[in-house]
């Protein structure tokens, strides 16, 4: 019972004037649903709190949670935990830990996500990095696919910032002719540079929609 009362002291926190929280509905790994308002504390945890008025929160642990959904003014968006590398360099095999995406698109084929890393990863290169990860049905994890750089530290924003972004990677054609493989006329495009790495949301979107 003591530890019961000692978990909750350390779960329960004050909100602060700094604290965004948007509301939407949480996705337990049980099944279970809760409706609030949420905000997220980078890779470790989803902030909750039952009302927009309320003085607390409570920080649910990123392991028990399958899903978030939020509301960003007229936006819908989907948040999701996936265990999954993360490197520059895109070495899949690198830094694997539990992370939080944001869902761009999905489809019968795969989906596109995108990843925000750490402030202090941010602070220390000087800029803010978006890494766009893809994920197919039967991939046990995300794949890097390409990154963007931007200037704000922000990890909530309106769903047509990220239309401008330029996207990029070294090698990309190589990536990209390996893992869509499997869909001839889009691997044609990317051979072609009719689709490259700046598309890289063009590029899922056509392999969703006209790949069998």
């Amino acid at each position: 019972m003591k530890s019961l009362i000692l978990l909750s002291c350390v779960i329960l926190s004050s909100l602060t004037a700094s604290a965004q929280f948007y509301p939407g509905n949480l996705t337990f790994k049980s099944g279970e649903h809760i409706f609030g308002f949420f905000e997220f504390d980078k890779d470790e945890a989803v902030n909750y709190a039952e009302t927009e008025d309320s003085e607390q929160f409570r920080a649910i642990p990123a392991e028990k949670v399958d899903k978030v959904e939020i509301s960003v003014g007229e936006d819908y968006q989907k948040y999701v935990y996936y265990e999954a590398p993360f490197s520059i360099r895109f070495d899949n095999e690198m830094a694997i830990r539990l992370r939080l995406f944001r869902v761009i698109s999905e489809g019968p084929k795969a989906m596109l996500l995108d990843y925000f890393p750490s402030k202090a990863l941010v602070m220390t290169i000087g800029q803010s990095i978006f890494m766009l990860y893809v994920k197919k049905p039967e991939d046990p994890m995300p794949v890097m696919m390409s990154f963007a750089y931007t200037t704000s530290f922000n990890r909530v924003r309106e769903n047509s910032y990220y239309d401008d972004l330029k996207y990029r990677r070294q090698f990309f054609s190589d990536f990209a002719v390996e893992y869509f493989a499997d869909c001839p006329s889009l691997v044609s495009k990317i051979k072609s540079k009719e689709l490259g790495e700046r598309k890289s949301v063009d590029i899922v979107n056509y392999y969703n929609s006209n790949c069998q």
